[in-house]
């Protein structure tokens, strides 16, 4: 049988011009996604839309992606959720930090469809593996 229930996907991205992009670009690869303006915002949506994966921007106001990992790593209901970060930090104190924190993948700005959903497809196959076992 073959699943054909669209993967849920949550950008929570501050800047409109980019959080519009990509939930465009990611209906047209298609997922159902949905977006939040600021990490409070967002965390409030994960619970809510329940995704399949989260992209979050780094730096935004009203909860950062250093939040928003916080938060969401602390609730049984969005602790196993994957979380890519999104940033124009390319420092590797930034990358690492996110990753220490418990992101699941870290992609910089500007990115390619290709990059974005190459990320999304893998954290989609890993937790697919892990459901299966």
């Amino acid at each position: 049988m073959v699943e054909t229930t669209k993967k849920r996907i949550l950008v929570i991205e501050d800047e409109e011009g980019i959080r519009d992009r990509v939930v465009r670009i990611l209906g047209y690869e298609g997922y159902e996604a949905r977006s939040a303006a600021d990490g409070l915002a967002g965390v409030s949506m994960a619970h809510a839309f329940r995704p399949d994966v989260i992209l979050c921007d780094v730096m935004m106001p009203e909860g950062d992606g250093n939040d928003v990992l916080d938060l969401l790593r602390a609730h049984l209901d969005t602790e196993l959720i994957p979380i890519i970060m999104v940033s124009a930090a390319t420092e590797r104190a930034s990358i690492r930090g996110a990753m220490e924190k418990g992101a699941d993948d870290y992609i910089t700005k500007p990115f390619t469809t290709e990059e974005l959903v190459g990320a999304i497809e893998a954290q989609l196959r890993k937790r697919a593996a892990i459901e299966r076992r």
